[in-house]
């Protein structure tokens, strides 16, 4: 009969990372998004105070 192999103990890693979820591009996309957004706007009001004239 054979002895059982050796069991090896894995040691924790430390300083774990977290996965990458593609999310990196998320603060552009909102800076963007509120630049469009202000445009618009200002468009409109633009638009509301000519046709008041």
């Amino acid at each position: 009969m054979t002895p059982p192999a050796p069991v090896e103990e894995q040691t924790p890693r430390l300083g774990g990372s977290l996965p990458h979820t593609g999310s990196e591009g998320t603060l552009a996309a909102s800076a963007a998004s509120a630049a469009l957004l202000a445009g618009g706007i200002l468009l409109y009001r633009r638009g509301r105070a000519a046709s008041r004239r």
